[in-house]
């Protein structure tokens, strides 16, 4: 496989509809910044690929910056990349194109352009930028973090609470971290939860 020929599906088909959209390229993630957030698209490569016979996915995300500052409490990157995201999905796994598993493109040859091209830009464009659009406050991003139960992790169930919060759920917010401050299994995030509650408490809602 000519090496250039993934960078043609990038550049042909990838980076020509997120820039259409308003995202800015760096590497292979694209970020949108919005009044309250970004959002955030990322190619993924397989660990498994080789330069003659590639694999890769979607990771899509949306950063709120009052998230990121009352959970992580940490300057923001210059470019923000899908895994300092809440919600954050693999494409197989985002909401209007749930299929409950992994979805990966395989990329061998130059015949693999166009055909593999035109099908993530199909997905981009149906499936991804649609909600994106309408993801552009923490109320809608509640919504959209709402409608999957994949947040099982301590780090994204605090984001989840924290997410309720700003959307002006505070009480359903708080319920959540409270919960976790009851779970002996999770006696190593208690200190991190009593933080995200004076956090909270200092935070001026608007």
């Amino acid at each position: 496989m000519k090496v250039n020929v993934f960078q043609d599906i990038v550049k042909k088909y990838i980076s020509a509809d997120l820039k259409k959209a308003g995202f800015k390229k760096s590497k292979e993630t694209w970020n949108r910044h919005k009044k309250s957030l970004v959002h955030v698209i990322n190619i993924q490569k397989s660990q498994w690929s080789s330069r003659n016979d590639i694999d890769f996915t979607l990771n899509i995300g949306i950063f709120i910056h009052d998230l990121n500052r009352i959970v992580w409490d940490k300057n923001e990157p210059k470019v923000i990349q899908e895994y300092s995201c809440f919600p954050r999905y693999r494409i197989g796994y985002w909401p209007n194109m749930y299929q409950g598993r992994d979805v990966w493109w395989n990329v061998k040859s130059e015949s693999d352009v166009d055909k593999v091209g035109v099908n993530v830009s199909e997905i981009l464009s149906r499936n991804c930028l649609p909600v994106l659009d309408v993801c552009c406050s923490v109320v809608e991003t509640l919504k959209l973090a709402k409608t999957t139960d994949c947040w099982n992790t301590p780090g994204d169930i605090i984001s989840f609470a924290v997410l309720h919060c700003l959307a002006g759920e505070q009480e359903a917010g708080i319920r959540i971290v409270e919960c976790m401050l009851k779970d002996q299994n999770l006696i190593e995030w208690h200190a991190k939860c009593k933080s995200i509650l004076r956090r909270l408490d200092e935070f001026e809602f608007i």
